[in-house]
């Protein structure tokens, strides 16, 4: 029996939040403050960063992997936290449309706030953000982030789902050795941050990728993706675009190449205002073109680059990423087709070549 496995590969090394707008804030490059909800702590913080970091630089504690520390410092991740900055809108911004809170990451329960109007609330740390700013305001403008415990908001979900469905989600803690925190399955954040083997468990809390705000005439390239996959000697790359528009496009010029093996392909479409776009589109690459990407230690990890350009409004806004190229088999067939009890075989066949695959478990050591 042959188990063949969908043929596809996602590269997104250079995939995320777009290059190109009339104008922006990073924001992590301007002074942030942390405090406890109770205000009783407070600090500069560093951004991206997190609690434990901020503490640590503001003397507030010691190196958390020093000692005992793992289990004396369990009051910081029960604690609800504020970070907050200001930043400044210059005047030659009035003729700005729109607005874009941009945010990579946040660590992980929030509620944001800018100028005192909630305009996000977040529940998952690997999950990026585009908000519209309604309330912003040429001159000083006021952001505010309020993180809840991490172990707080777990063990309420753990409670509600409980009580909905009658039966607890196992694990519900881990094991004692570990000397971790529990109901770590009901929230989207790094799992090791609860304990983890021999790592301690320090679940972090805080903006843990850049932040910044972005100014918008017309358009606001904001993600692209691509999904490698092949068909009849054709490798098809699947590209999801997001754009974010702060007026209303009729015509707007897309287009998707990969300038390294000269193809192509260029399309109209039109974007609705105030909204979020998103186009797709496929690219058809012949098998002899290009050169196949291979595991470490079998070969080259060739990569292409694609570049996208949006034209529209007499403006070209573009941004790039790499796409590799390969194919995947897993093969399960019967070690002995006459004898299935002897069970099956299972490796890969990449490119058509059997490859063993290895690795290890770890976690991080520092």
């Amino acid at each position: 029996m042959l188990l063949i496995v969908l043929l596809l590969l996602i590269f997104e090394f250079e995939f995320g939040r777009a290059v190109h707008s009339d104008g922006n804030f990073h924001l992590d490059k301007f002074q942030w403050y942390f405090q406890s909800a109770n205000g009783s702590i407070r600090g500069l913080a560093q951004v991206p960063g997190d609690i434990y970091q901020d503490l640590f630089f503001a003397n507030y504690i010691s190196d958390p992997l020093f000692g005992e520390n793992d289990s004396l410092l369990r009051w910081i991740p029960r604690t609800n936290w504020i970070y907050y900055t200001t930043f400044t809108i210059p005047k030659n911004w009035s003729t700005i449309k729109a607005m874009l809170l941009n945010v990579g990451g946040l660590d992980t329960v929030a509620d944001v706030f800018c100028n005192d109007d909630l305009v996000l609330r977040t529940y998952n740390q690997f999950v990026s953000y585009l908000i519209p700013l309604k309330q912003w305001r040429i001159g000083k403008n006021y952001l505010r982030i309020e993180f809840k415990s991490p172990i707080t908001y777990a063990k309420q979900k753990s409670q509600e789902y409980q009580e909905q469905f009658g039966h607890t989600v196992p694990p519900v803690c881990p094991v004692s050795e570990f000397q971790g925190e529990c109901h770590v399955n009901f929230i989207r954040k790094t799992q090791a941050s609860f304990s983890w083997d021999w790592g301690p468990s320090f679940p972090t809390v805080g903006i843990w990728q850049p932040i910044s705000v972005e100014g918008v005439h017309t358009i606001f390239m904001d993600k692209i993706s691509a999904v490698v996959s092949f068909k009849e000697q054709y490798f098809i790359v699947s590209v999801r675009i997001t754009v974010w528009s702060a007026v209303k496009v009729k015509y707007a010029e897309v287009t998707l190449a990969l300038p390294e093996i000269s193809i192509s392909n260029r399309f109209t479409i039109s974007i609705n205002p105030l909204s979020r776009n998103v186009v797709e589109r496929r690219v058809s690459v012949p098998n002899n073109v290009v050169e196949r990407w291979w595991p470490n230690g079998s070969g080259k990890q060739k990569l292409y680059k694609l570049v996208v350009s949006v034209f529209c409004e007499g403006q070209n806004f573009d941004n790039e990423m790499r796409v590799g190229f390969r194919t995947v088999r897993l093969i399960q067939d019967y070690v002995n087709a006459e004898k299935p009890t002897l069970g099956r075989h299972f490796y890969f066949m990449i490119n058509d070549r059997p490859i063993f695959l290895k690795g290890c478990f770890s976690i991080s050591r520092n």
